[in-house]
């Protein structure tokens, strides 16, 4: 399944009609050709298997359809993996950017959580001798308490000795 940010795609319409190969596509070659499109965006490395009869099932428009208008489609992507996958240049491009602007996001998202997040206490007891304990917390960063005022469980230890 497409990761998240695969869910959309950014469609650039005067580039797409503008494009002579693309105007020179049966309307049936240019809903295979978007369909093809859309089917290496939400794959892992943005490629499509080199199959026929895979091509045929993924551009939607069957296999004699496919048979028919694929030399032209076929026009617009190029053999990559050993022979075994085809891929759109322009696609790829756009898919890297758009990778790389959700990878960040995420990265940044994950480092906010991680400095808003509170520290856990670290709690050590030890037994003495005498019977006493001796109880040793670590000071948290940031708390609900510390911000509304009321004293935490820290503070009240440091207060009491």
């Amino acid at each position: 399944m497409a990761s998240k940010w695969q869910q959309w795609m950014p469609f650039h319409i005067d580039q797409f009609r503008g494009s002579p190969d693309v105007q020179a596509m049966h309307p049936i070659a240019r809903v295979g050709y978007l369909y093809l499109l859309a089917s290496a965006w939400q794959t892992d490395d943005c490629t499509i298997p080199t199959d026929s009869i895979d091509l045929a099932a993924l551009s939607g428009i069957g296999d004699d359809l496919w048979a028919q208008y694929s030399p032209r489609i076929l026009r617009k992507f190029v053999v990559v993996g050993n022979g075994q996958k085809l891929q759109n240049t322009v696609l790829y491009e756009k898919w890297l950017e758009a990778k790389r602007i959700f990878d960040a996001r995420c990265a940044a998202a994950r480092q906010t959580t991680k400095i808003r997040s509170p520290r856990k206490k670290d709690t050590v007891t030890v037994n003495n001798s005498d019977g006493d304990c001796t109880v040793t917390v670590s000071e948290q960063s940031r708390s609900a308490d510390t911000i509304t005022g009321t004293l935490t469980s820290t503070e009240k230890l440091k207060k009491q000795k």
